[in-house]
């Protein structure tokens, strides 16, 4: 490839490339202006700051490079001009992407190693970390470059191009709230499970440049995700394959045209409404929602003002109409099969013997007298202040090999936590009181609780189950209310505590 196009991008853009140089090592300069010397590796700290705010800037520049390098496109004063140059867009689209990835990472590469010359005093392992980053750097960047630049180019003008690049890159987002909320509010028990919780970032090539980055600074090597690499790679191509239809084979006549490529305002308008939509829909059949109709008349005003400002006329047409209500339709009806199949099957989909631990944590705020009962309030006249709240709970773990010998246990806790689904889905309201029943499966018993179940109970354990519970593992009461927190065990608590005494 002759390299014409990129050396008069060079030349032209020199008081850009002096400017932009000085603002990025002042930027990658500033953690070396706080006064935190008293930190224990003071320079280590720094640097590892300094190389951070580079990752960040070099993602920024990703995404601003391609937008002011590819803006002519865009203008029917320029498109004409830069299209009658002696070079193929072949050229004119790699050469400018190269020299966007040049700057992008030049900047980070040869700033981030002047720091650390000028500086000094620096550990060999961060160089280790400097030198490990750069062919991540390289790569990610490069993706981030061509991905920007195939958002900015379904756009036929400069406005929408910066739209849609905004558009595309905050979409992971609401993906990633969709799923929250379905989990949050169409599946009981899921409300910390990270299965499905964060699925948003698979769509995002800044979630996945930046973290792969963060983790190359650390000293947590299996941080690293080859998963990201090779998503970063499939959207990579798939930038480049629309590069070739929006900008090598781009009409130039599409210049400061209505931007109707479907992937352009069609596409992100009904996507963000879909999305909307389905989120809304969730909170309707679960129950939490207000003025359903108030919001839906909102909603479709909005829908059709965006309409509006896409096909810049005030001309209504039914087929935004009719595809407002097609999705408001679909997504409530897709939210109400899935509250009537308890989250499509979801809620009794947690496998016992998923690991090698299977793990029940249960909390209760409960009647000091009753330990199976709910604490109530005493709102009477005499000043008795012997009906107290204590706190009962335990962490039951059992291998998952004994199971079997171990299932009137297992049964009991299982039928509180069945008990719990059910009461989610007949929308009865949990207790004011704390009662909470966590269930997750580990592989070692040593291991955090990451991903579990955690139910509001709508049944407590009786006394009688605790006593059987106790048989396999401690179960402590606790009286927050006393001057100093009494902990004890239950067998104790039953014989011994004056409350008990009394009652």
């Amino acid at each position: 490839m002759r390299n014409n196009y990129l050396r008069w991008l060079m030349k032209s853009r020199k008081i850009t490339i002096l400017f932009f140089t000085v603002v990025y090592i002042g930027f990658l300069y500033t953690p070396y202006l706080e006064n935190n010397s008293f930190l224990y590796d003071y320079q280590n700290y720094l640097y590892t700051r300094s190389l951070s705010i580079g990752v960040g800037m070099s993602v920024f520049l990703a995404f601003a490079l391609p937008i002011f390098l590819f803006s002519y496109m865009h203008r029917k004063r320029s498109v004409d001009v830069y299209l009658a140059l002696p070079i193929s867009r072949r050229q004119q689209l790699f050469s400018s992407a190269f020299f966007a990835w040049l700057l992008a990472y030049g900047w980070f590469a040869l700033g981030t190693l002047m720091i650390w010359i000028l500086k000094g005093n620096v550990s060999m392992d961060l160089l280790g970390h400097w030198l490990r980053i750069q062919p991540w750097m390289m790569f990610s960047l490069a993706v981030l470059i061509f991905v920007t630049a195939a958002f900015y180019m379904s756009a036929n003008n400069v406005f929408d191009g910066i739209v849609m690049v905004i558009a595309y890159y905050v979409v992971p987002v609401f993906i990633t709230l969709v799923f929250q909320l379905f989990i949050n509010d169409m599946i009981a028990g899921q409300y910390y499970s990270g299965t499905f919780s964060n699925i948003g970032k698979w769509f995002s090539p800044v979630f996945m440049a930046v973290s792969n980055s963060l983790s190359l600074l650390g000293n947590d090597d299996p941080l690293f995700s080859w998963a990201y690499f090779w998503l970063l790679a499939v959207y990579g191509l798939l930038a480049v394959v629309a590069l070739h239809f929006s900008f090598i084979r781009r009409k130039s006549e599409r210049a400061e045209q209505i931007s109707d490529s479907f992937f352009a305002y069609p596409f992100v308008i009904n996507i963000y409404a879909a999305l909307i939509l389905l989120v809304y829909g969730f909170t309707v059949v679960s129950g939490t929602s207000q003025d359903m109709i108030l919001f839906y008349m909102l909603l479709f005003f909005i829908y059709i003002i965006a309409s509006f400002i896409y096909r810049r006329s005030l001309k209504i047409s039914w087929r935004p109409i009719a595809l407002f209500l097609g999705m408001a339709a679909i997504t409530l009806g897709f939210s109400f099969i899935g509250w009537k199949t308890q989250g499509f099957g979801l809620s009794y989909a947690y496998r016992l013997d998923t690991n090698r631990y299977l793990t029940y944590h249960y909390t209760a705020e409960v009647d000091a007298k009753n330990l199976g009962a709910w604490f109530e309030v005493d709102d009477g006249e005499d000043g008795d202040d012997s009906q107290r709240e204590v706190n009962v709970q335990f962490t039951l773990v059992i291998p998952t090999d004994q199971l079997q010998e171990k299932q009137e246990i297992v049964s009991l806790m299982e039928s509180i936590r069945k008990d719990s689904i059910r009461a989610f889905y007949e929308k009865k309201e949990p207790t004011r009181y704390y009662a909470y029943l966590n269930v997750c499966s580990k592989m070692r018993e040593e291991d955090l609780d990451y991903d579990g179940y955690g139910y509001p109970l709508s049944r407590l354990l009786s006394e009688e189950e605790l006593k059987k519970i106790a048989k396999y593992c401690d179960v402590e009461v606790s009286d927050f209310t006393a001057l100093e927190t009494e902990e004890m065990p239950l067998e104790q608590y039953l014989g011994e505590h004056p409350l008990r005494k009394n009652s």
